[in-house]
């Protein structure tokens, strides 16, 4: 009916939402099987609240007493109570046993419908493959029309007990830092993508407030440049992107050479680093000047309470 008489306005969306939305559910509700929720943030603190026990910093800087190794040997390893060892490496194993792949959900699914398949094995595989090749057209046209309401899908699907992998929202920031995104991040990031869209149509000139406002823009960019690839078109941005960043620091959260290079506090004090560390993302360059949206920097709203 709705294909061939009586289309609707955001037909394509609809359809490709409703796609989805059989990919990512139908295999929980038919195997009566739901891939575990991992709770990286009440993990994470009750981690901080042990590791601040031991008295080790958390800061990213050694211990006390720790001894650096001369220039050209290998560095010398950071001892950790057993009961800390123990504790991250649970958490790294849940971490991992909750992350479940497409062809593993797309199996769960298969096998569900008709329980037969669990003894084709390997045979099965091709199906699995076109199932997926399918859907991902689907998923991937989701927003086509709208990318913005993306990000509210995004939201929703977290507070479902959803993984930030399979979000939207990945696609933006740096994936290095993946076990950190949670609802709570998402919800401030989501804030920085709002505030950035509304300063590009302000009449009035605005600034960049934070690195997580700098991550926003550049994200704009890129699905502007995608966008006009697709229609052939080219376009450059160097004097935009000269003109709204003031410099391209915040790059280096993309680039796999430099993982972790930001969260040194020694590196951060010899390169001037400014709101690069993932605890500063949403802290405001200049509080006083340009504040950063109140949702989105919550240290200084707190503050002020």
């Amino acid at each position: 009916m709705l294909l061939y008489v009586h289309p609707i306005p955001g037909q394509l969306r609809f359809v490709a939402h409703a796609v989805r939305e059989i990919r990512n559910r139908l295999p929980g509700m038919l195997s009566k099987l739901k891939a575990s929720k991992f709770d990286a943030t009440s993990r994470l603190d009750a981690l901080v609240t042990a590791w601040s026990g031991e008295n080790l910093p958390t800061d990213g800087s050694f211990p006390e007493g720790f001894r650096r190794a001369e220039r050209g040997q290998k560095p010398n390893p950071v001892a950790i109570p057993v009961s800390l060892y123990r504790m991250v490496a649970k958490i790294l194993r849940d971490h991992a046993a909750g992350r479940e792949r497409k062809e593993e959900t797309a199996l769960r699914l298969f096998e569900a419908v008709a329980p037969e398949n669990k003894e084709l094995g390997v045979h099965i595989t091709p199906i699995v493959e076109q199932w997926i090749a399918v859907t991902e057209w689907f998923v991937q046209t989701t927003h086509e029309s709208g990318r913005g309401d993306a990000f509210f899908d995004d939201v929703a699907q977290l507070v479902e007990g959803g993984a930030f992998e399979h979000t939207n929202m990945i696609e933006l920031v740096p994936r290095q830092f993946l076990p950190r995104y949670d609802l709570e991040f998402a919800k401030r990031f989501l804030a920085c993508l709002l505030t950035v869209a509304w300063k590009q149509r302000s009449p009035e000139i605005q600034f960049l407030s934070s690195a997580a406002e700098e991550m926003a823009l550049h994200a704009a960019i890129r699905v502007a440049k995608e966008t006009l690839r697709r229609g052939r078109r080219k376009a450059d941005f160097t004097v935009f992107e000269e003109t709204a960043f003031e410099d391209e620091d915040f790059g280096l959260l993309f680039d796999p050479a430099s993982d972790g290079l930001t969260e040194i506090p020694e590196v951060e004090d010899q390169m001037h680093f400014v709101g690069l560390k993932f605890d500063k993302w949403f802290d405001s360059f200049e509080p006083e000047k340009n504040p950063a949206h109140p949702y989105a920097d919550r240290k200084r709203r707190r503050a002020r309470k």
